[in-house]
């Protein structure tokens, strides 16, 4: 097989924190969510050897032979063509396949096997759809930490649809138009359902897009805001998101007339941060305002059954210390969002860090309305 002219990639996309509405934007109701410098990249090849995928803050490496996935292609690629239409679907009879002739010990509670997925997935259905059945070298490197809810399947999902599509011609330039960020985040959210069954699309579409959205039914509309310091607690305890999202499901379906107007709540929640972020401009009372905001949606995250002790812990100790957090994510674990005060001494975020890894938890310091999906072709 001739190796195609465009046959290297680099890209990259960013994490994600839902600043407010987790959970209730499953169920229809507004999220407010930004993108943090925190990125997975995507070294992408193509070449004539064997398929590939290395999983370097995983320290995992997988190969597959060619032969291997030429029976899939045959079977459930899509036509092979020069057309620059592609429409992203997901095709659980291949998923289904991959998992029983290719992926081995298969578990969907390892990472590393469902990255594995999503990137024979994709090679089959996009990647061979074009070039047909060739070599695919790909290197990923993160600094988003997996399952603490910060949108790293997300990230990976969008970075390497963007490989995808961009060394099969499906996106022209690096140049990203409106129709290429729309065509990504299409592929993405199919890499979404792939992890998580049922999730809301605002991971890939933050991912994406980057700033801050607002996000409701797959739809999103920026926000105009500053860029905020932030701290990310990170519990150390990990949970399954879709186990979440399916759990709260659950609860929806038994006590319709309590959760109903709980998601109601969280949506006023967001509609007033809403406005405190673009047009407050006493930051003082700003902040106050997001302290009131992050205990309250903090709470009712808690009464929906997401919560968990080390959240309640952290959340505690930061609101001793007059700090505005909260849950950000599914919960259950994983991370809690700590924002900064515009006149925040380095003192109370040293002091904090210090109790917070005292604690057995880790902090990283970041900031919110990073760059969304990038390509760097060199």
């Amino acid at each position: 097989m001739s190796i195609p002219s465009r046959n290297y990639v680099l890209t990259s996309a960013p994490g994600k924190v839902i600043l407010f509405g987790e959970h209730a934007v499953v169920h229809g109701k507004l999220a407010m969510a930004a993108s943090i410098d925190l990125r997975t990249q995507v070294h992408l090849h193509i070449n004539n050897d064997a398929v590939s995928l290395n999983l370097k803050n995983l320290s995992k490496s997988f190969s597959w032979n060619q032969n291997q996935l030429r029976e899939l292609y045959k079977r459930y690629g899509q036509r092979k063509d020069n057309s620059t239409e592609f429409l992203p679907v997901l095709n659980n009879e291949l998923l289904e396949e991959i998992k029983q002739s290719v992926l081995t010990d298969w578990s969907s509670d390892n990472p590393a096997q469902m990255a594995s997925l999503l990137f024979i997935y994709y090679c089959v259905y996009i990647i061979y759809s074009v070039h047909g059945v060739v070599g695919v070298n790909c290197d990923i490197i993160s600094s988003i930490p997996t399952g603490a809810g910060l949108g790293s399947s997300a990230a990976y999902a969008t970075s390497l649809s963007a490989a995808c599509l961009y060394i099969t011609s499906k996106i022209s330039s690096s140049n990203l138009s409106s129709y290429d960020l729309s065509l990504i985040n299409d592929c993405a959210f199919i890499g979404e359902r792939i992890f998580h069954g049922n999730p809301s699309g605002i991971d890939n579409s933050v991912s994406c897009h980057g700033g801050i959205v607002l996000f409701n039914e797959q739809k999103t509309h920026p926000i105009t805001a500053t860029s905020m310091p932030i701290l990310i607690i990170n519990s150390n305890v990990t949970r399954n998101t879709r186990l979440l999202v399916e759990t709260v499901g659950e609860l929806l379906q038994r006590c319709p007339t309590i959760f109903k107007p709980i998601m109601e709540s969280i949506q006023a929640v967001v509609q007033v941060a809403v406005d405190v972020l673009q047009h407050s401009s006493d930051d003082n009372k700003k902040y106050q305002q997001l302290i009131d905001l992050c205990r309250i949606n903090h709470n009712l995250l808690n009464a929906i059954g997401v919560g968990h002790p080390s959240l309640d812990d952290i959340h505690s100790i930061c609101q001793s210390k007059g700090l505005a957090n909260k849950i950000t994510g599914a919960g259950g674990g994983g991370c809690s969002l700590v924002f900064l005060p515009a006149a925040h001494h380095s003192a109370i975020e040293s002091e904090l860090t210090a109790v917070m890894n005292s604690r057995g938890y880790k902090v990283i310091k970041t900031s919110i309305m990073g760059n969304g999906v990038q390509i760097h072709t060199h």
